[in-house]
């Protein structure tokens, strides 16, 4: 190892012209060689990612197809260099200045000088782009569930499309043409929409990322897709972050312009928030993804208490035979979570107790979003849901593992919180029944329904 760093220190000090070619060379092996004193120039290096960036923006994936070991890394490496040569002599006039600024003044000479040169005709960019993907891991497929969704966006006829979906499934829309996501305070970062202009601004400093966004944002353009952070390939997203303040490039949130044609994707606590702009719209046809995720989602934190505080408050005392007998949750109406201490906001009706830990205790709310969904009346409403999706055999995978040996291997013994419950399961009743019998003036009598009563 310190022996091939020593040849490269010596061939990269000499004034001999040279290329240094490597997959995140400049933000990860140029680094790493510097602290061992290998002082490398950006004119002479060719980054395969950041190249592939750059003519590939509609992918999300750009990690090599690698075997993790050195040799047979370098030879994809290489072999993704040679693809990208010939894909950037196959670059229209425009297109090749415009990414020009990628590369180094040597660089940009050679590949001039190349592209005067007669090209094979029978080798397209179609062909060279394909054979770039051999090299990289595969692109992410749709789901099952993004096509039951995408046929029901084509199936649609209305002027105006809801879609109704939990934040953790966003990810499957942003792709959808015409689609945009409803652009509030409270929108997940990675789906604000962000503009070019201040973007650009920021990356004056950064030519190869300002290349980069640039063309990403004229891809969007052209597939009528949003310009929002999650459609871009991570890869490039995370190196933007580290230079632009995304917080500097959002429009001010605004309602939407309620126009033909508009698909417009929000979760249920949007739907709360804007619930009386949404009921001045006709003909709103509406997708719901995944109702059981949304119900599952929903909830708030409103109040954490102790033991002490549960058993401190009269509108808990029904509850604790319940606890007692290992349920782990009971409802509350909106006085009783009052009467512990809980700020309940309007529009939350579903209240109830939550056994968390072992004498830590939660109070959780909801809204019923379907009931807001209903007062919208809707032209259309279709469900997009699991339940419609069949599993098919290789998708499953059946584990079954010995538990007992597997304690004994890994010295853990399982505990499950609801047993120490159980154990004061009669401590607790004995203590409410003296509560009572102290309350009451009147001696208990039993009875044994087994037979005769005594």
């Amino acid at each position: 190892m310190e022996e091939r760093v020593q040849q490269l220190r010596f061939r990269v000090a000499d004034s001999a012209p040279y290329l240094l070619v490597g997959h995140n060379l400049t933000d990860f092996d140029a680094p790493v060689l510097a602290e061992h004193d290998v002082e490398l120039q950006a004119d002479f290096l060719w980054d395969t990612l950041t190249v592939e960036m750059a003519l590939s923006v509609d992918w999300q994936v750009l990690a090599l197809r690698t075997a993790h070991q050195a040799q047979a890394d370098a030879e994809i490496a290489l072999k993704l260099f040679l693809t990208q040569i010939r894909r950037v002599l196959l670059l229209s006039p425009a297109e090749w200045e415009e990414l020009s600024p990628l590369f180094g003044a040597a660089v940009v000479d050679t590949l001039t000088r190349l592209r005067t040169q007669q090209q094979e005709a029978w080798l397209t960019a179609a062909d060279l782009r394909r054979e770039a993907a051999d090299y990289l891991r595969p692109q992410p497929q749709p789901s099952s569930r993004q096509r039951l969704l995408r046929e029901q966006l084509q199936q649609s006829t209305s002027p105006r499309t809801l879609v109704l979906a939990p934040t953790e499934l966003w990810n499957e829309l942003r792709t959808e043409s015409f689609m945009s996501f409803w652009d509030s305070d409270n929108t997940p970062a990675p789906y604000r929409q962000v503009l070019q202009e201040p973007v650009l601004e920021q990356l004056v400093d950064h030519p190869a990322e300002r290349v980069i966004a640039g063309r990403y944002f004229r891809y969007c353009r052209q597939a009528q897709i949003p310009t929002v952070p999650a459609n871009m390939a991570p890869a490039f997203r995370h190196r933007l972050q580290a230079i632009v303040d995304f917080s500097k490039c959002h429009h001010a949130p605004t309602t939407p312009l309620w126009q033909d044609g508009l698909r417009i994707c929000l979760s249920a606590e949007q739907l709360l928030a804007h619930l009386t702009q949404l009921q001045d719209q006709p003909d709103l046809e509406v997708i719901v993804l995944e109702p059981d995720l949304i119900t599952l989602g929903r909830k708030l934190l409103l109040r954490e208490l102790a033991t002490a505080d549960v058993l401190a408050s009269p509108a808990t005392r029904p509850a604790w035979i319940k606890f007692s007998g290992g349920q782990s949750f009971v409802a509350l109406r909106r006085d009783q979570a009052a009467e512990l201490g809980a700020q309940v906001p309007a529009a939350y009706t579903n209240l109830w107790l939550e056994k968390h830990l072992y004498g830590q205790f939660r109070i959780w709310g909801s809204f019923d979003w379907e009931a807001l969904l209903t007062s919208l009346a809707p032209s259309r409403m279709h469900v997009v849901s699991g339940a419609e999706r069949p599993l098919l055999r290789q998708q499953v995978t059946w584990l079954g593992l010995a538990q007992l040996p597997l304690q004994r291997r890994l010295g853990i013994t399982p505990f499950n919180p609801e047993t120490i419950y159980r154990s004061r399961y009669w401590l607790l009743q004995a203590i409410l029944v003296k509560e009572i019998l102290e309350r009451s003036s009147f001696s208990p009598w039993y009875c044994s329904c087994s037979g005769s009563r005594k």
